[in-house]
């Protein structure tokens, strides 16, 4: 029943898509004739405007032509300076028609050269005309009539009148040529769009149909998928029952650890205490009776004990960062590196360390927690300096966007590097170990477990923390905080 619930569930799905794929193709066929009829369409009433334009702009050119004739016929047959007004305005309206008439563009064949021809056909005119009236003026009637008497001004005249009626009838005949196809191509778009029409209609027809039938369908999957979430809701709740008990049985477990943690250090610290008290004892009263050797015995004992002491003091306070950290505040890190730096004064002087600062901002966060932070790292760039050289501390600041889960996410991006000894970049890992150690307890002081507190702090802040060494040329730490600081681990309510 499944298996073939299914098959007919495929043989639906291929045929929606075929069916999709076909009313795609059938609008794309349709919208590209459509565009294509609507672009024919235009260019032709672009040719006929054009041709329009050229005969208006041609019959322009005669009239103003005929107007300078007229005017300078005018004059001459009656020396009035009157008729010279006709005469100039006629002649400054053939130089507009002249420009006017060469910025056409006919479509017809030769058509241009005819033009050009016959523009330099209407120039000459306009030089006839010109000297001809000059003449007049300057009292050479007679020179003047004879120009205008002889055949070849009347032939002049006779050329241009005639190229004027041959080109305006060439185009005369394209614009109606156009007009006959402009119809044919209204009647290809009518009969187009009808079809567009008509299969639009079925396509709508189709899309209806299916959709009735893909409501039906997905109506039958709804009822499944809440029949299914009804289920699905029923072991949610079993399931959240599980996880509350199990929730309430390890607070008890971090309740107990925590006592056990306390105690633990308690009745740890009273025996050492003890040992390190009857050491001193024997070392006052009874140093005169015991030799060289057993003075040293007693004295490393003590150490030891010392050493121990402080190895559970700082094992409980890391194990206690994200147990008993407080709440998140408001802290300007700027008061937190001074504050560290001002802690460090000794040490600072001591060694001629130079830090260079950076403004930095304000996040929310554990103030003493990042006290902690930053007191460590300067401290231990301090520490670990070169012996012939004064160790010089540079602070950097930006801000980084990382992909967190295939979201970017926006950082505040902290760096802090000195010049001291460094290390191989291979123990990049190792230094972030509680306890482990890179350098003999000789050579620098400490318990190894002051950068694994960072790392720790740095994480319930939600950040990360790296490092970047190389061997003889110094270290740079990495620490990178998000903008929207989330207290992953709140502070238990154990104090």
């Amino acid at each position: 029943m499944t298996s073939t619930g299914n098959n007919k569930t495929r043989h639906i799905a291929v045929w929606e898509a075929l069916a999709f794929v076909l009313i795609i193709a059938v609008i794309g066929v349709n919208t590209y004739l459509a565009f294509n009829t609507i672009g024919d369409l235009s260019q032709r009433h672009r040719s006929v405007t054009n041709t329009g334009n050229i005969i208006v702009v041609l019959k322009d050119l005669r009239y103003a032509l005929a107007a300078a004739e007229s005017g300078k016929r005018g004059y001459l047959l009656t020396g009035e300076d009157e008729f010279l007004e006709p005469y100039h305005n006629a002649l400054s309206e053939l130089d507009m028609r002249i420009a006017a008439v060469r910025a056409i563009s006919t479509e017809i064949p030769y058509q241009a050269d005819r033009i050009t021809d016959l523009l330099t056909l209407v120039e000459q005119k306009i030089a006839d005309i010109t000297r001809v009236v000059h003449l007049s003026i300057e009292n050479k009637d007679r020179r003047a009539m004879k120009i205008i008497m002889s055949g070849q001004d009347r032939d002049l005249y006779t050329n241009i009148s005639r190229m004027f009626e041959d080109i305006e009838s060439q185009e005369f005949a394209m614009q109606s040529h156009l007009y006959s196809q402009l119809g044919v191509a209204e009647k290809k778009s009518n009969i187009i769009f009808m079809v567009f029409l008509l299969t639009s209609s079925f396509l709508l027809i189709g899309l209806l149909i299916l959709q009735k039938k893909y409501r039906a369908r997905e109506a039958k999957h709804t009822e499944a998928l809440e029949q299914r979430a009804q289920e699905l809701e029923a072991k949610v709740a079993e399931r959240t029952q599980e996880l509350s008990l199990y929730a309430e049985e390890l607070s008890r477990s971090n309740q107990e650890l925590e006592d056990f943690a306390f105690v633990a250090s308690h009745d740890l610290q009273e025996p050492l205490r003890k040992i390190r008290a009857f050491a001193d004892r024997i070392l006052t009263r009874y140093k005169g009776n015991i030799d060289d050797k057993g003075v040293d015995y007693l004295k490393r004992l003590n150490n030891a004990a010392i050493r121990m002491s402080t190895l559970i003091h700082d094992l409980l306070e890391f194990s206690r960062i994200k147990t008993r950290g407080k709440e998140f505040t408001q802290v300007d890190l700027n008061d937190v590196v001074n504050t560290a730096i001002d802690d460090l004064t000794i040490a600072i002087e001591e060694s001629g360390a130079v830090i260079h600062n950076v403004e930095l901002p304000s996040i929310e966060a554990d103030l003493s927690q990042m006290r902690q932070v930053f007191l460590n790292i300067l401290s231990n760039a301090i520490k670990f300096h070169k012996p012939e050289l004064a160790p010089e501390i540079t602070l950097q600041y930006c801000t980084s966007t990382l992909p967190v889960n295939e979201v970017d996410v926006d950082y505040h991006d902290i760096r802090i590097k000195d010049n001291g000894v460094g290390f191989d970049q291979s123990y990049a890992d190792k230094v972030f170990i509680p306890f482990q150690r890179l350098h003999s307890r000789d050579e620098y002081k400490g318990n190894g477990i002051g950068l694994a507190v960072c790392r720790r702090i740095i994480e319930r802040h939600g950040g990360t923390i790296r490092v970047q060494s190389t061997l003889g040329e110094g270290t740079e730490f990495k620490i990178l905080l998000p903008l929207k600081t989330i207290n992953f681990h709140q502070p238990s309510e154990i104090e």
